[in-house]
């Protein structure tokens, strides 16, 4: 693969004539979309997906439980109570499998992170998007934190985050427990959107600072042919120190709003 070459796939189908859907088994429940699928069962998930260009097959095992955000999993989003999400993740699965370039099959093995998210409430009227992270930290812990960006460039005080240690217990961050500063943005060669690419994070609490940034630059996704909305998730990589110690993360960001304002369900 060529050195910044990136593919992209996107698809929606009703569930009808077996275009998608959901199946479920005494220990097994699945959920497909045409030529893809998520099998989840009790110690391990399957992914796959076919497209002309690339495909994956991929085994992901659960490091550890399950853990909820917020509170026992409802994730406030907003000022009132329905402004929320439920939400729980797998935080770090041991994966192997393949990916497929074309006609080349390549093997691989990694660390994976699963969320689920689901709410049918917009956001509230004055925040306009999101800058989201999960974090693997190379000490066995991991970090998620999300910022509701508002209309004057402040964050909403239902920003939150989650710090889950080496054991797979839970510690809630509300929006005063950590601070996340930008440190160098990218612009979109296609929208102009511009979007941060470069963070510094704090959190006094773990006394942790990292220095987070965008592993490629141009990770932006548009989606015309599914949602409509365009926004940039991808890969980032960061060093730091936790408690006066050397570290290092590798994760995910995903951050809305900033082609134009987000307006559908969370």
């Amino acid at each position: 693969m060529a050195s910044g070459q990136h593919y992209q796939a996107q698809a929606a189908a009703r569930n009808a004539l077996g275009m998608s859907g959901v199946t479920q088994e005494p220990e097994q429940t699945t959920i497909f979309l045409k030529h893809w699928q998520a099998v989840i069962e009790p110690r391990q998930h399957r992914l796959s997906a076919q497209t002309r260009d690339f495909g994956l097959g991929l085994q992901l095992i659960p490091l550890k439980p399950a853990v909820s955000h917020g509170q026992n999993g409802y994730s406030r989003k907003g000022s009132s109570l329905q402004r929320a999400s439920c939400y729980y993740s797998f935080t770090r699965l041991a994966t192997t499998g393949y990916l497929r370039i074309g006609d080349e099959k390549i093997n691989v093995e990694g660390l994976s992170w699963m969320d689920h998210e689901y709410s049918t409430a917009p956001l509230e009227p004055g925040i306009i998007g999101w800058d989201w992270f999960s974090l693997q930290l190379s000490d066995q812990t991991e970090l998620m934190m999300f910022l509701l960006r508002k209309e004057d460039g402040t964050y909403h005080p239902a920003s939150s985050g989650t710090i889950v240690n080496d054991r797979g217990d839970t510690q809630h961050l509300a929006h005063n427990q950590f601070n996340i500063q930008i440190h160098q943005h990218w612009q979109s060669p296609t929208t102009r959107a511009r979007y941060p690419s470069r963070w510094r994070i704090r959190i006094p609490a773990a006394d942790l600072i990292l220095d987070v940034r965008s592993s490629l630059h141009n990770q932006e996704m548009q989606t015309q042919a599914t949602t409509g909305v365009t926004y940039w998730e991808g890969s980032v990589r960061g060093t730091g120190t936790k408690q006066d110690q050397r570290i290092h993360a590798k994760g995910y960001v995903e951050m809305t709003g900033y082609d134009r304002e987000f307006d559908a369900p969370l």
